[in-house]
């Protein structure tokens, strides 16, 4: 099953833990393989670990975990399948959280049609910037864009930023607006342009 799983067996002697981690062969990458480590030792206690993927005739990838432990300390209490959904967490990507945030604005059978659309569209520089839900925020005034030749336009605020600073997103169909047509309409206001981010979509 398309699915991560985990299981984990305790050595006798308790020093090392056996874990075994099974993800979907298309999510599992060293970024990954590097959180799911990081999760383990911490809930484990562990004091060192190795790992050795196995990438079986499936759909699935096995990721055999051994994280060493002190005999010496008293063993953490610990839940499978709470560090089991503590790996889930770190392996979503951000097209999931995409698909999640579109279904919580436009429902699921909608939100299946656009996430198929828009789930490659977005360039990387802007993955790293906004959350897959400021993502689904903007598909909305993207796709109404392109229904007809009005320009999407709306201001905000991120929470983080003081008082005195506002955001402003510009969606226009086909082609760019340059920046000194905007200026002075922005200028007219009241504000000041500090910096400029475009993204084709």
């Amino acid at each position: 099953r398309l699915k991560l799983r985990l299981f984990i067996c305790r050595e006798p002697y308790a020093r090392y833990y056996f874990c075994m981690v099974f993800v979907p062969r298309d999510l599992y990458n060293t970024d990954l393989r590097i959180k799911m480590q990081s999760i383990l030792m911490h809930e484990l206690g562990g004091v060192e670990a190795s790992f050795k993927p196995n990438f079986l005739e499936s759909v699935l990838c096995r990721i055999d975990f051994i994280v060493r432990v002190n005999p010496k300390q008293k063993v953490p209490f610990f839940s499978v399948k709470d560090i089991e959904a503590k790996l889930v967490l770190a392996a979503r990507s951000w097209g999931d959280d995409l698909k999640a945030a579109l279904c919580d604005f436009f429902g699921e059978h909608k939100a299946s049609i656009l996430h198929a659309k828009y789930l490659r569209s977005f360039p990387e520089g802007y993955k790293e910037i906004f959350l897959a839900r400021s993502a689904a925020n903007d598909v909305e005034f993207i796709e109404g864009a392109l229904k007809g030749d009005k320009i999407g336009m709306f201001f905000y605020r991120m929470l983080e930023e003081s008082d005195d600073r506002i955001r402003f997103k510009l969606f226009q169909k086909d082609q760019a607006i340059p920046l000194t047509h905007v200026l002075p309409i922005l200028e007219n206001m009241g504000l000041r342009v500090i910096e400029e981010r475009p993204y084709q979509i």
